[in-house]
């Protein structure tokens, strides 16, 4: 019925109706993509130089986080990826809605911040292991803060990769763990500048 009323419109109003269906199908896909699979994030502050810069865009990977919502499960993520996750302070520091940090320590573990150097406590590593010397990421140091914690179930803990005095508003100073179900996703590539496009997954 339909395909012959399209038939009997003019061939002009037909052009017309497939483009718009054409447009309407890509702006769908262009949201269910973004909704559950891939989003573009536009960096702002000092946080994570020499990493990223204020008004770099990266490419934000959230097919972990929407496989983890459909089984149910806590997504919970590598250490020394890139996070980009809801901010918990909104209503009370910050207009952002979404904050991008690197992560260091994972559930259960213990972490410990002591003569700006980071320590990291768990079954496998029960003397400690030095997340930095062993991701081999490009730090802006010393690593400011002292504190020891154990840090939750189902949350991690996130740092800047700039460490020096308070450039970082993170883990260490006011933001707390991270709960996993407030991660947006995985931080994969740095898309602009075009003269930096860089992979930034692990």
């Amino acid at each position: 019925m339909l395909k012959g009323f399209l038939h009997r419109l003019p061939r002009s109003m037909r052009l017309l109706l497939e483009i718009l269906g054409i447009a309407a199908g890509g702006l769908l896909l262009a949201l269910l993509l973004n909704t559950f699979a891939f989003r573009f994030y536009k960096v702002i502050g000092p946080s994570m130089q020499p990493t990223l810069a204020t008004n770099d865009i990266v490419l934000i990977n959230k097919i972990g986080v929407t496989s983890s919502h459909l089984t149910r499960t806590s997504f919970i993520p590598e250490r020394g990826q890139i996070v980009v996750f809801r901010n918990p302070l909104i209503s009370e520091q910050t207009n952002e809605d979404f904050l991008i940090k690197r992560v260091i320590g994972l559930p259960g573990e213990r972490i410990v911040i002591q003569d700006t150097q980071v320590t990291i406590y768990n079954t496998q590593y029960p003397d400690g292991l030095n997340p930095d010397e062993s991701l081999q990421h490009t730090l802006v140091l010393p690593t400011a803060g002292t504190l020891d914690r154990t840090i939750p179930q189902n949350e991690i803990f996130v740092m800047g990769d700039n460490r020096v005095g308070e450039y970082s508003h993170d883990s260490r100073n006011g933001l707390s763990t991270i709960r996993t179900q407030d991660i947006e996703g995985i931080a994969t590539m740095r898309l602009f500048p075009f003269t930096r496009i860089t992979l930034l997954q692990q």
